[in-house]
C-alpha cells in the first residue's frame, strides 16, 4: 500500500507541476499580447505625432503668411514698403516664421521618437514574456518528470528494503 501511495503522490505532484506551468505560461502569454498591443498603440501614436506636427507647421506657415501680408500692407500704407527698414522688418518676420515652423517640426519628431522608443521597449518586453511562457511550460514538464521519478524511486527504495510492493 505504501508504494502505491508513493507513486500516486509523485503522479499528483507531476499533475500539479504541469497545471502550474500551464497557468504561468498562460499569464506570460497574456502579458506578451498586452505588450504587443502597447507596441502597436505606440506606433500609431508616433505616426499621429508626426501628422499633428505637420498640421501645426502648416497652420503656423499660413498664420505667418497672413501676418506678413498685414505687415506689408501697413508698411505700404506708411510709405516704407521698399525702404531698408521695411525690408529688414520683413526679413526678420520671415526668419521668425521659419524658426517657429522648424521648432514645431522638431517637437513633432521628438514626440514621435519617444513613441518609437516606447514601441521598441514594448516589443522587447513582449518577446521576453513569450520566452518566459515557453520556459515556464518546459520547466513544469521537467518538474513533473522529476516528481514522478522521485515517487518511483521512493517506491523502489521501499521495495528494496522490505521486499514488498505494497
Amino acid at each position: 500500500m505504501s508504494t502505491i501511495l508513493m507513486v500516486a503522490g509523485g503522479v499528483l505532484g507531476a499533475i500539479g507541476q504541469i497545471q502550474q506551468g500551464r497557468a504561468q505560461s498562460a499569464a506570460y502569454t497574456a502579458q506578451a499580447e498586452a505588450e504587443r498591443m502597447n507596441a502597436q498603440i505606440a506606433g500609431i501614436n508616433a505616426d499621429m505625432a508626426r501628422s499633428d506636427a505637420k498640421v501645426q507647421q502648416s497652420q503656423a506657415a499660413e498664420d505667418a503668411h497672413k501676418a506678413m501680408g498685414r505687415q506689408r500692407a501697413a508698411l505700404a500704407q506708411g510709405g516704407m514698403l521698399y525702404g531698408a527698414t521695411g525690408n529688414l522688418l520683413q526679413e526678420e518676420s520671415q526668419r521668425n516664421a521659419d524658426e517657429q515652423q522648424l521648432a514645431i517640426s522638431r517637437q513633432g519628431e521628438i514626440e514621435a521618437l519617444n513613441y518609437k522608443i516606447q514601441r521598441s521597449n514594448a516589443l522587447s518586453s513582449s518577446n521576453v514574456m513569450k520566452a518566459n511562457a515557453k520556459t515556464s511550460k518546459t520547466g513544469s514538464y521537467l518538474g513533473a518528470a522529476g516528481g514522478l521519478l522521485s515517487g518511483v524511486s521512493k517506491a523502489y527504495e521501499y521495495h528494496s528494503q522490505t521486499g514488498k510492493w505494497m
